[in-house]
C-alpha cells in the first residue's frame, strides 16, 4: 500500500491471504485513492472469492490456468488504455475551446 501511495499502478495483482492486510482491505484503500486501477484478486477460498468480486475486476480461483491470468491481464491493459485514451480525446478538446 505504501508503494500504491508514492506510485499508483495502472493494475494490482494481489492475493487475499497476506500478512498485515489481507487483499480485500489493499483493494479498498487502493480503490479510495485511485478508482481506475484494475485490481485482479487470487484466492483459494470461494467463500472470500465471492466477496472480492465487489472489489475486483477479476478473482482467480487457485489453482489456475497462466492462461487465465494472461487474459485477465490483458483485459486490464485495454482497460486502461481506454481510460487513457479517453482523458487524451477530453484534453484534445478542452484545448480546442481555448
Amino acid at each position: 500500500l505504501n508503494k500504491f501511495k508514492s506510485h499508483p499502478f495502472d493494475v494490482v495483482l494481489t492475493d487475499i491471504q497476506m500478512p498485515h492486510m489481507d487483499g480485500l482491505a489493499l483493494s479498498n484503500e487502493i480503490k479510495k485513492i485511485q478508482s481506475r486501477t484494475a485490481i485482479i484478486i487470487m484466492t483459494g477460498d470461494v467463500k472470500l472469492g465471492l466477496q472480492a468480486r465487489s472489489i475486483a475486476d477479476f478473482v482467480l480461483l487457485k489453482p489456475f490456468a497462466l492462461t487465465e491470468l494472461n487474459e485477465n491481464l490483458q483485459w486490464c491493459v485495454r482497460k486502461q488504455m481506454q481510460i487513457m485514451n479517453n482523458q487524451i480525446e477530453l484534453r484534445k478538446t478542452e484545448f480546442a475551446r481555448i
